[in-house]
């Protein structure tokens, strides 16, 4: 696994960040995600595996369960693909 700094963050898709970032250093799991902010556990899933883009609502969702900002979120999957074009 390759480090994630602020020069490098760009080349993650944000469900690896969800997962190294956030769900394993807190030990939460997908499927407690999925039930505290009522995104569908397949929808987690596919995040979590890069088969899924943010989108507003669930920026939303995460916002509020981990205490950031929808632009966090948003900003995160606009680097992704920003990076991923070039």
């Amino acid at each position: 696994m390759q480090k994630k700094t602020a020069g490098n963050i760009a080349r993650f898709h944000p469900g690896e960040i969800l997962l190294d970032e956030f769900l394993l250093p807190l030990k939460i799991s997908s499927d407690r995600l999925a039930n505290d902010t009522s995104i569908n556990i397949e929808e987690i899933n596919e995040l979590i595996n890069g088969n899924r883009h943010i989108t507003e609502e669930i920026a939303a969702r995460l916002a509020d369960f981990f205490g950031t900002t929808p632009q966090f979120w948003l900003c995160l999957q606009n680097n992704y693909d920003s990076a991923s074009i070039r």
